[in-house]
């Protein structure tokens, strides 16, 4: 018998429940600054290894709180905290932080140019690669300006970059015009998001 259904789900970090030693103060002080780095930080829980962390209140409030992993750093066993409160275990050393699992707040320093004519709604052309082949033009094109998805345009709307317009370099004259034509306000951008290249031009 074939049941359907629907799933419905939702990207969101996630959600740990650390387990340290109730003495263990500088362990604590890692832990806080480390979640502090992190997208929804105080959606994390620390327990103390201590005769309360199996009581009923202490269970009933990680049911409701739902934490998705239980990042054991304390004695307790693993087993007996996955029966307990129902959730999957991972075992660490104190020095180790669960990088993997971080969802890591990022801030620009220096932000790059492009930004500013995004925040003001300038309009700009971002171009890229309309065709990824093997010619040596090809992996010019694509070294030099990227490869943007096809579907580009529709996320950014929802973006900081929507006011971008998207243009495909199609030769090799192209691509040299952009490269030597600075009164165009041609930038050579090396962007570590998504380490990607991008060739961008503000529009007149």
């Amino acid at each position: 018998m074939r049941k359907t259904g629907t799933i419905v789900t939702r990207v969101r970090p996630v959600k740990k429940l650390f387990i340290i030693e109730a003495n263990d103060l500088s362990l604590f002080l890692k832990i806080v600054e480390f979640v502090s780095q992190e997208i929804v930080g105080l959606s994390n829980i620390i327990l103390l290894n201590d005769e309360m962390i199996f009581s009923n209140n202490t269970v009933n409030f990680i049911n409701r709180h739902d934490p998705d992993i239980i990042i054991n750093y304390s004695t307790r066993d693993d087993n007996e905290l996955k029966q307990k409160f129902k959730i999957p275990t991972l075992k660490l050393n104190r020095d180790v932080l669960p990088r993997h699992l971080q969802a890591p707040l990022f801030i620009f320093d220096n932000p790059p140019l492009i930004l500013k004519y995004a925040s003001n709604n300038k309009p700009f052309k971002v171009f890229t690669a309309s065709l990824v082949g093997n010619t040596p033009q090809d992996i010019a094109y694509l070294l030099n300006f990227g490869k943007a998805a096809n579907d580009i345009k529709k996320h950014l709307k929802l973006s900081i970059f929507k006011s971008a317009r998207i243009s495909s370099i199609d030769s090799m004259e192209q691509f040299l015009d952009l490269v030597r034509d600075h009164d165009k306000n041609y930038l050579y951008l090396s962007v570590p998001l998504a380490g990607i290249r991008y060739g961008f031009q503000r529009s007149s």
